[in-house]
């Protein structure tokens, strides 16, 4: 897995990636929308899981674009702390599978999967659809800031 400016990765923290994904967590978990925000501040502890969401949004913010890495890191960073409120991404059909096993890997952040869930992630099949999900929440995070 290559790797995200640092100067992003200092915009992309645990905290404000909570603050993000909260909306897209509750309503995949049928969660209240504190109660999401407190699961996914814990799950982002876990590097595997910050390092690919920090990785999707940002390749989803740079592979069309001409800008060099400074000025979409300037651009997101004046974006990201003027929105107030961030829309649930609600997955299509062919997104399903991605996004079931980026929330697996959320869930065992929170202390909340089991075993035999988080088994299937160690898969060859579990870990592209977790590369998947990683692309697709960080082209809805790139949306979001867009």
């Amino acid at each position: 897995m290559s790797r995200v400016p640092t100067s992003f990765a200092a915009l992309t923290t645990r905290i404000r990636l909570a603050e993000m994904l909260a909306p897209t967590y509750a309503g995949l978990r049928n969660v209240d929308l504190n109660e999401a925000y407190g699961r996914l501040e814990e799950a982002f502890s876990l590097l595997r899981l910050i390092e690919g969401v920090q990785l999707g949004f940002w390749r989803a913010l740079t592979d069309d674009s001409d800008q060099d890495d400074a000025s979409v890191v300037e651009r997101v960073g004046k974006r990201m702390y003027k929105r107030q409120r961030y829309a649930a991404f609600k997955p299509k059909k062919k997104d399903e599978g991605p996004i079931a096993a980026l929330t697996i890997l959320m869930d065992e952040g929170a202390g909340l999967s089991s075993g035999e869930a988080f088994d299937l992630l160690e898969t060859e099949e579990g870990q592209r659809m977790l590369e998947l999900g990683f692309r697709v929440i960080g082209a809805h995070l790139a949306k979001q800031v867009g």
